[in-house]
């Protein structure tokens, strides 16, 4: 039954999984003084619609947000530097996602499910943008948004690089592909 939460400035830790499966939470606001942050916070809370992040905030971790499925935009923070795997996976109903400059680090499955975002990166994103796919700096094919056939893949396929994908529909792995990690193509 909670709807609404407001964390108070001066909170430095969230528990793992502290608002997991609260279904009718439509609205979070978090302090700036979080430093602590723990996987799942806000993991499958399907209405949740507006999350406040302030500056100050440094890490999405792990599966903070998944299955977020009402959360239609979330604006990032100047001061985020990282965004941990699963991040955001299953958040379907965005259509865009700006990330900042100052994000270097992304993991793996951020974006899992979200097939439909137009992602802007920052000029510190750690991948390569090429042929409607993103690529690690080894050529490791991370995420490809609204592809129906495999990109091309120069290294191999990175761990839930199409997880959760309804619109790949062909997925000829070429000759020379070196690994295609575990839960690639995942659901």
């Amino acid at each position: 039954s909670l709807t609404e939460v407001v964390l108070p400035e001066g909170l430095a830790h969230l528990g793992q999984e502290v608002f997991l499966d609260c279904t009718a939470l439509r609205k979070a606001v978090l302090p700036s003084t979080l430093k602590i942050y723990s996987p799942a916070a806000f993991q499958n809370c399907t209405a949740l619609e507006e999350v406040v992040l302030p500056e100050g905030i440094e890490k999405i971790h792990a599966s903070w947000f998944e299955n977020c499925t009402s959360l239609k935009e979330i604006s990032l923070p100047s001061t985020l530097t990282g965004i941990g795997y699963r991040a955001f996976r299953g958040c379907t109903a965005w259509t865009r996602l700006e990330i900042p400059d100052s994000v270097t680090m992304v993991g793996f499955g951020f974006l899992a499910g979200c097939n439909r975002v137009e992602l802007i990166p920052g000029k510190g994103f750690p991948w390569v943008y090429e042929n409607g796919a993103y690529y690690d700096q080894n050529g490791f094919l991370m995420y490809a948004p609204n592809v129906t056939e495999l990109p091309p893949v120069k290294g191999g396929i990175e761990h839930m690089a199409f997880a959760d994908n309804d619109t790949l529909k062909t997925a000829n792995i070429p000759v020379g592909v070196t690994a295609v990690k575990e839960s690639a193509f995942e659901n």
